[in-house]
C-alpha cells in the first residue's frame, strides 16, 4: 500500500465517514489533555487519511487533529500519511482506535462500532456474509435498522445480517467462532433505543461498561416492556374509543340516510298528490267544458230545429193560402164537406180499418201531391217536422196544418178533375 508524507492545512482534514461526532461527540477532556502535549512537543506525525473531493478523510486521530486546531489554529500545516484506503479499510481504522484509546467506555467503543458498521451495510459501503436462508428468522436483521424479524421467510438480500456476520465483519468472534457478548449487548441497546425512538447522545450510557452497560439495559427493557404493554394499552383504548365513534358516526348516518329517505318519500307522495288533485281538478275542468259546449252544440242544434220547424210552418201556410187562392169558394165548400164526410165514415164504429190512415201514408201522399203542385220545398219541410222526433210539443199544430193541406189538396184535385171533364164535354 503505497504511502504519500504531505504537509496540509488542519482545515482541509475532514472525519472518518463511519465516525458520527453528532451522536458520538469528542471527549473534551481527551481534548484538553492533548493541547497540552500539542503545546509542548508539537503535533506528532502518524495521523492517516485518504484523498476527498476537498481535502482529506482522516482514518483516526479526531481528539489529536481537534486539539491541533484548537492549539495552532485551523490554517496550521501539519504532517500527514495520505493513503488510497477503502470504505472498510476506514471503518477499521476506527474502530481499532475506539478500542485501544476507549476500551473502557462501552458506549464509545462497542455502540459506536456496530452502529457505524450497520448503517454502513445500509448505506451499501460495507458488505457482509451473506445470512443463509436457513436462519431463523427472528435472529435476522435489515439495515439500517437494529430490529429482529425480517417478514416471513428469510430471502438472502445484501441488506439481511444477523450477530454472527457482523461479528465476523468486526473480527470480534469469541473461539469457538460465536460473537462476542459486547456485540449481542451492543445490538440490543441499539434496538432499544431504536424501538423507545432515543438518540445515541441523549444517552446516559456514556462512560459505562460493558456490565453496568448491560445491567442498565436489562432495567430499561424491562422498564420499555412495562411502557410498551401500557402504551399498547393505550392504543387499544384509542383504538376501542375510535371504533366507538366510528359505529356512532355510521348509527348517525343510517338514521340521517332514513329521514332523509323518509322526507323524500313523504315530499314524493305529497307531490304525487298535488299532481293527482290537478289532474283530477283539470279533468273535471275539461269535463265541464265538454258539458257546457255540449249543451250549447245542443242549444244550437234545438234552435236550427226550431227555425227549420218555423221555416216549415211558414212554408205550409204560404202554399195554403196559394191553393187557397186558386180556388173558388164553391169548391172550398165541396171539399170541405167531403173531408168531413170521410172523417165521420173513418170515426164510425163499424168503419173498417182500411180506412184510417196513417201517419206516414198521409206524408207520402201530402208530399207527392205538393210535388204535383210543384211545392217540393215545403213537402220536405213537413216531413222533416213529423219525423223529428224532438219537436213532439208542436205536432198538433203540424197535424192542423197537415189536415188543413190536406183538405186544400183534396179541394183542389176535385176541382181539376171537373175543369178537365168539362174540356172533355166541350172538346166533343
Amino acid at each position: 500500500m503505497a504511502s504519500e508524507l504531505k504537509t496540509v492545512a488542519l482545515s482541509s482534514l475532514r472525519p472518518n465517514p463511519h465516525r458520527d461526532l453528532e451522536q458520538f461527540p469528542l471527549l473534551p477532556e481527551k481534548v484538553e489533555a492533548l493541547k497540552e502535549s500539542i503545546a509542548a512537543v508539537g503535533f506528532w506525525e502518524g495521523v492517516i487519511a485518504r484523498p476527498a473531493k476537498d481535502g482529506y478523510e482522516i482514518a483516526f486521530g479526531h481528539h489529536r487533529v481537534e486539539a491541533a486546531r484548537q492549539a495552532l489554529g485551523a490554517e496550521a500545516r501539519v504532517p500527514l500519511i495520505v493513503r488510497d484506503l477503502a470504505d472498510v479499510e476506514m471503518y477499521h481504522f476506527m474502530a481499532r482506535e475506539n478500542l485501544e484509546e476507549n476500551g473502557w467506555d462501552f458506549f464509545h467503543t462497542w455502540i459506536q462500532d456496530v452502529r457505524a458498521a450497520v448503517r454502513g451495510l445500509g448505506a451499501g459501503v460495507l458488505e457482509f456474509t451473506t445470512v443463509d436462508e436457513k436462519t431463523r428468522v427472528d435472529a435476522v436483521r435489515k439495515a439500517p435498522s437494529f430490529q429482529r424479524g425480517c417478514g416471513e421467510a428469510v430471502v438472502p438480500t445484501s441488506e439481511l445480517y444477523t450477530a454472527q456476520t457482523l461479528a465476523e465483519f468486526m473480527r470480534r468472534t469469541e473461539k469457538d467462532g460465536k460473537p462476542e457478548r459486547e456485540i449481542l449487548t451492543a445490538l440490543d441497546v441499539l434496538e432499544m433505543w431504536e424501538l423507545a425512538g432515543t438518540k445515541p447522545k441523549d444517552s446516559r450510557m456514556q462512560g459505562l461498561d460493558h456490565t453496568k452497560t448491560r445491567e442498565v439495559a436489562v432495567r430499561a427493557k424491562a422498564v420499555a416492556a412495562i411502557e410498551l404493554r401500557a402504551a399498547l394499552e393505550r392504543e387499544q383504548e384509542k383504538e376501542r374509543k375510535r371504533a366507538a365513534a366510528e359505529r356512532e358516526k355510521d348509527r348517525a348516518c343510517a338514521r340521517k340516510q332514513r329521514e332523509y329517505e323518509a322526507k323524500v318519500k313523504r315530499e314524493g307522495e305529497e307531490q304525487a298528490r298535488k299532481e293527482r288533485e290537478a289532474l283530477e281538478a283539470n279533468r273535471r275542468k275539461l269535463e265541464a267544458e265538454r258539458e257546457k259546449e255540449e249543451k250549447a252544440r245542443k242549444g244550437r242544434e234545438q234552435q236550427a230545429r226550431e227555425d227549420a220547424a218555423e221555416k216549415a210552418a211558414a212554408s205550409i201556410k204560404t202554399s195554403i193560402d196559394k191553393l187557397e187562392s186558386g180556388m173558388s169558394a164553391t169548391d172550398l165548400q165541396t171539399e170541405r164537406k167531403m173531408d168531413k164526410t170521410a172523417h165521420r165514415a173513418a170515426n164510425a164504429p163499424n168503419a173498417k180499418p182500411t180506412v184510417a190512415v196513417d201517419l206516414e201514408g198521409r206524408v207520402v201522399r201530402i208530399r207527392e201531391q205538393i210535388e204535383r203542385l210543384a211545392l217540393p220545398a215545403a213537402a220536405d219541410g213537413v216531413l222533416a217536422l213529423l219525423y223529428d222526433p224532438s219537436h213532439g210539443c208542436r205536432i198538433a199544430e203540424i197535424r192542423k196544418l197537415e189536415a188543413a193541406l190536406i183538405e186544400k189538396i183534396s179541394a183542389l184535385t176535385a176541382w181539376r178533375r171537373q175543369v178537365q171533364l168539362c174540356i172533355k164535354k166541350r172538346s166533343k
